[in-house]
């Protein structure tokens, strides 16, 4: 019964479902995010790995193909944007104007910098499987926590 309905929701035939509310928390370790971090492809940036997540402040480390290592701290704001999912988070310390400057430019789409706050179009990187579509326009609301060592991404969807 299960492997019906995850095939059902894979393949985007929610007819069986219409009307339906579906509310989850999905735990998205330290290691999950690092090995999805790693199959990024980022001119310049040979690695970008998270070190450590506490609550909601997350520990960067990016390495850049000119040798240079930062390490970055980010606060994560929970409620992502509606239409995008947008994931911001606040840059509390590690990166300066001119660094913040410099690593926008290395940014492919779907990513930037602006003042303090690094934006991540979470709706681009989930779509370049066009098999999601279907999915994430059911989506009404979408969250972002952190906890010890992960961070939670709570999703409500109505069908």
């Amino acid at each position: 019964m299960a492997n019906v309905l995850l095939e059902k929701i894979r393949s985007g035939d929610f007819s069986d479902f219409s009307g339906a509310s579906l509310s989850m928390k999905i735990p998205l370790t330290r290691e999950f995010l690092n090995r999805n971090l790693e199959k990024l492809t980022i001119s310049n940036v040979k690695q970008i790995k998270i070190d450590s997540i506490t609550g909601s402040t997350v520990l960067i480390q990016i390495k850049t193909a000119l040798l240079v290592s930062l390490s970055i701290t980010v606060e994560v704001q929970e409620e992502l944007e509606k239409g995008t999912f947008g994931l911001r988070m606040k840059i509390t310390d590690g990166l300066g104007r001119i660094g913040r400057s410099v690593i926008d430019s290395l940014l492919p789409y779907g990513m930037r910098i602006t003042d303090d706050v690094v934006y991540i179009n979470l709706r681009h990187f989930l779509l370049k499987g066009l098999e999601n579509q279907a999915l994430i326009d059911k989506i009404t609301r979408a969250v972002l926590t952190g906890g010890d060592d992960r961070l939670y991404l709570e999703l409500d969807l109505k069908i």
